[in-house]
């Protein structure tokens, strides 16, 4: 007797095309979370049982002089190289007059071999970031000081109407 599993049924509105809404699908629960593909189980099943074997033939294969082989077991052997922490002093940068000074230490940093370009690309790049951090922090203050200068302007600017219509008024007019 075949095995039946309940199966919930929740009916979907689909557009005029007949496709799903954003957001909504055919199968609203979605794929078990923890399920596996049963192709990736059954070759994983596979390779349990046969992967000292199939290793031992790759790295014959790799004696052997086939590149594919040989690249296969190097990729094992030596892991691609990731970012590394790097030995290089950083002078505190306080102000916008440090960051020259300092991009400069980053180039002979390169030159003298002691961080990569790639290296030094990422340092700047985090210098720079820092250099807009400054600028903003500087441009407050100005900005609140022209502010107030705008203020002052407004109140000059008041006090001389007021100033050029009292003595208007006292200027006799010619009927």
């Amino acid at each position: 007797m075949p095995c039946r599993s309940v199966v919930k049924v929740v009916k979907t509105k689909r557009n005029k095309r007949g496709r799903f809404d954003k957001g909504t699908s055919g199968n609203p629960s979605g794929r078990p979370i923890g399920s596996r593909n049963k192709a990736t189980l059954l070759v994983e099943q596979m390779l349990e049982t046969d992967a000292a074997d199939l290793a031992a033939k790759a790295i014959d294969l790799a004696k052997a002089g086939n590149i594919h082989a040989l690249r296969l077991c190097m990729e094992r052997v030596v892991p691609p190289c990731r970012e590394r922490a790097i030995q290089f002093k950083m002078r505190p940068v306080k102000g916008p007059n440090d960051l020259p000074v300092t991009f400069g230490d980053i180039v002979t940093a390169v030159a003298e071999g002691r961080v990569t370009p790639g290296e030094a690309q990422q340092l700047a790049f985090v210098l720079s970031s820092q250099a807009q951090s400054i600028q903003t922090d500087d441009l407050a203050p100005r900005l609140k000081e022209l502010e107030s200068h705008m203020e002052e302007m407004r109140s000059y600017r008041q006090e001389l109407g007021r100033f050029i219509e009292s003595k208007a008024a006292e200027v006799p007019r010619e009927h």
